[in-house]
């Protein structure tokens, strides 16, 4: 069962790229929270993931964005790390935000569940369907499905089986199950979502999962090189952020830049998260804890 926030919060995310609050109607600044990873259970740490701290990590973040008054939150992946009753505590503390929207992506991690909680996912994620837009002035911010063909999907499992063993045959540097891919019909419609904002004039953040840059990284996205080849061709994508990596990268190809958000659930006694201010000709990055504060310096819509 959703509570009251996030089933205002799934209401809206079925309504595709339309208006959400004000600040929509500031055309050169956009304030946005960002996590990677939190990955919480209710388990005994493992190496250098301690999972039942990323519940007060979450709570500092939240605070955080709060006092920011940012306006929204995007975390790109892995909300949990097993268990289908970790979401019960994750979106308790995501609940806090009170009125400020919460833009999640699916991560590998979230379909960490016995096979009877699985079609249960994307309600518990909160939104209702798996990639979605979200547009706040000039800005157009996009929400893709990196497990859309992925092994530990039941509805694409035997495409994903003979994808991921095509990639191993090849030696490919991302053949893993833990990697997976964006569908045909998920790109089409990407496609056309980019030709709608380079049509508009917006600006374009695009949010995922895996990495797909640097190249030959072992988290990145199957078909990590088809992705980047729509990237190069809409120059109105100005960045591309992900987690799946926790130990983070950054990468630029084409003036655009590829940001690997480090992952929450890492370390003890140290956060990871940041706060990026989205203005004319540049998006601030100001990191928290263990996430690099940097600025990015944005390409031109026809580059």
């Amino acid at each position: 069962m959703m509570n009251r926030r996030n089933f205002i919060h799934s209401c809206l995310a079925s309504m595709g790229a339309g208006t959400l609050s004000a600040a929509e109607n500031d055309t050169s600044s956009l304030k946005i929270g960002l996590i990677a990873d939190p990955q919480y259970c209710d388990h005994p740490d493992a190496g250098s993931r301690f999972y039942r701290k990323s519940l007060d990590k979450l709570q500092e973040a939240v605070d955080a964005f709060k006092q920011a008054k940012v306006d929204c939150v995007v975390t790109v992946g892995d909300l949990i790390d097993r268990d289908f009753v970790s979401f019960q505590a994750v979106n308790q503390r995501y609940d806090k935000l009170d009125k400020i929207p919460h833009f999640p992506v699916l991560g590998n991690h979230d379909w960490s569940v016995e096979e009877q909680d699985k079609p249960k996912v994307i309600e518990a994620m909160g939104v209702s369907s798996p990639y979605y837009s979200k547009v706040y002035g000039s800005w157009r911010l996009v929400f893709l499905d990196s497990t859309d063909v992925a092994t530990f999907r039941p509805e694409t499992k035997e495409v994903a089986l003979q994808q991921l063993a095509a990639l191993k045959t090849s030696g490919a540097h991302n053949g893993y199950p833990w990697n997976s891919a964006l569908g045909p019909e998920q790109l089409k419609w990407l496609n056309a979502e980019l030709a709608t904002a380079s049509q508009a004039k917006q600006q374009v953040i695009l949010f995922n999962h895996c990495p797909v840059l640097p190249p030959k990284d072992g988290h990145n996205l199957w078909n990590d090189e088809a992705l980047r080849k729509i990237i190069t061709a809409h120059p109105c994508v100005k960045a591309y952020l992900n987690g799946h990596n926790h130990a983070g990268n950054y990468a630029t190809e084409n003036g655009c830049h590829f940001l690997n958000l480090k992952g929450m659930v890492e370390t003890s006694d140290t956060n990871a998260y940041a706060i990026a201010t989205c203005a004319s000709g540049k998006i601030d990055i100001k990191g928290f804890g263990r996430e690099p504060s940097r600025q990015l310096k944005l390409r031109s819509n026809h580059s």
